[in-house]
């Protein structure tokens, strides 16, 4: 399609080289007109008054059609460049069009993917985990393992609406409706640990912001569910009273977590992606005291002030 820009715009080019050479033609034909009228006025010096009059007039006239000539070659080259830089600016038009379709399909695709791995895969783990827990149960209880099965059916059918949700192109259904808090605390009720939340000053915030929240969240959570060595709770903390910033964080209790140990995988990346998107940050390291602290912050846009006495 690139190559289709420049040759229809070349068209209004092709018709003034045209008119150019009829110009040219034109004035070649006027001044060896006059060239040989001269030439006959010159014979035996006779006196042609008449004839000068007329040689004056093509002299004219073929002086007048050289000036056009020259004036319609440089309009041609004027327009030529002209058509010539239209042309090379359509085509990158066309060329970064194409890439950012590209890219912006390359975004939506990692986007599932961070929405598959943080939030369905990491439920479908839990289950699994819990699963081979109830797994034990039958032989020392069944009644209560069966009891525990009965559960694990429902968050089965919790992890699939989630990924229906997902499929549609959207956050989890909790989230887009009651918030970061309802959603956080249902996705920490099925957490492998007992899990803490406290939330002060948490509001609604956009879509972007309250997702990015979310899933880093919920992959912090589960990394310390599965890699928190010792580990008996979780606690999850959420402060927007500034008003200006949203603060999260995740801490365990296990072992300490050594300096310079931590190696960036796929889910620490796709959290560090995630924050930079809505302009946040990530910080992971040591708690105080043992275990390890997950630290997420996300500035939010202040609210719009209204002058008193206007209806709201």
């Amino acid at each position: 399609m690139a190559s289709s820009v420049p040759e229809v715009r070349r068209l209004p080019a092709q018709r003034e080289l045209r008119v150019a050479s009829w110009l040219r033609a034109a004035g070649a034909a006027a001044l060896a007109a006059a060239v040989a009228a001269a030439a006959f006025l010159a014979v035996d010096g006779v006196r042609r008054e008449p004839a000068v009059a007329a040689l004056a007039a093509v002299l004219v006239a073929a002086l007048l059609l050289l000036l056009a000539q020259r004036s319609a070659g440089r309009a041609l080259a004027s327009e030529n460049r002209r058509l010539t830089a239209a042309a090379a600016t359509a085509t990158r038009e066309l060329r970064a069009s194409r890439a950012r379709i590209a890219a912006s399909a390359e975004r939506e695709r990692r986007r599932i993917e961070r929405d598959l791995h943080d939030g369905a895969q990491q439920r479908l783990v839990a289950l699994r985990i819990e699963l081979e827990l109830a797994e034990e149960l039958i032989g020392r209880d069944p009644s209560l393992a069966a009891e525990r099965l009965r559960e694990l059916e429902r968050e089965v059918d919790e992890a699939l609406e989630e990924l229906r949700a997902l499929a549609h192109g959207v956050y989890p259904p909790l989230l887009a409706d009651r918030g970061l808090v309802e959603a956080l605390r249902a996705s920490a009720a099925h957490a492998a640990l007992p899990v803490e939340l406290d939330a002060t000053g948490v509001g609604r915030y956009s879509p972007e912001i309250e997702s990015a929240v979310y899933f880093c969240a919920l992959e912090a959570l589960q990394n310390a569910c599965k890699h928190a060595a010792g580990a008996d709770r979780v606690a999850i903390a959420l402060d927007g009273r500034s008003g200006w910033e949203l603060r999260a964080s995740v801490t365990d209790d296990g072992a300490r977590l050594p300096a310079g140990r931590l190696a960036p995988g796929a889910g620490i990346t796709n959290m560090h992606d995630r924050l930079a998107a809505v302009g946040g940050r990530l910080e992971i390291g040591p708690a105080p005291g043992r275990g390890c602290a997950v630290r997420i912050r996300v500035p939010v846009p202040l609210p719009v002030r209204r002058p008193p006495g206007r209806p709201r």
